[in-house]
């Protein structure tokens, strides 16, 4: 894991609000400005919200992928039988619509798990999140107290509260806490 993403800890960027477009606006500029730090790898403040779209399936159940499959075999089953004309249902459904309803019952039921926000956020919109990837593992505690001196310099520089009275910065995870 240290190899291929630099570890598993981040430096958080928390950021509490009532105005969610003046904590984007914040969160714009101050990733800008960090992004630009020695030590800093990257900044993530964003979803993967195309993965999570492309990949969905990724999240079912067991039950529901089961439950899907089993609507895909019989479709496939009735298809071959229409084909050879052993099957000749009267009541048989639209074409698609039993797929199309299994579909929709899926998207509804993992919808919320899909948060398909444009930034790491809370469903009210009023706490943001972004995590900092700092180069250098959390126990280098000298290197860690640079670079938190230097966010904290470019936090006073942008002073969250000229953005909107009720943003509220605070910064944590592992390399805070060390």
């Amino acid at each position: 894991l240290e190899k291929i993403v630099g570890g598993a800890g981040f430096l958080v960027v928390a950021v509490e609000t009532e105005n969610a477009d003046a904590a984007a606006r914040f969160l714009e500029d101050f990733g800008r400005k960090v992004s630009g730090l020695k030590g800093v790898q990257y900044v993530d403040d964003r979803p993967p919200t195309e993965f999570f779209k492309k990949e969905a399936l990724l999240y079912l159940s067991l039950s529901d992928l089961d439950r899907l499959t089993d609507t895909f075999r019989r479709r496939i089953d009735q298809g071959k039988l229409k084909k050879t004309r052993l099957l000749v249902d009267l009541d048989e459904p639209s074409e698609g619509e039993s797929l199309s309803d299994e579909v929709t019952f899926l998207q509804k039921k993992y919808g919320v798990f899909l948060n398909l926000r444009p930034r790491y956020q809370n469903r009210e919109g009023t706490l943001f999140v972004s995590l900092i990837k700092p180069s250098f593992r959390a126990t280098d505690s000298s290197r860690t107290r640079e670079v938190v001196g230097q966010m904290n310099e470019i936090l006073q520089e942008l002073d969250p509260k000229r953005n909107d009275p009720s943003l509220t910065v605070r910064f944590t995870g592992p390399y805070i806490k060390q």
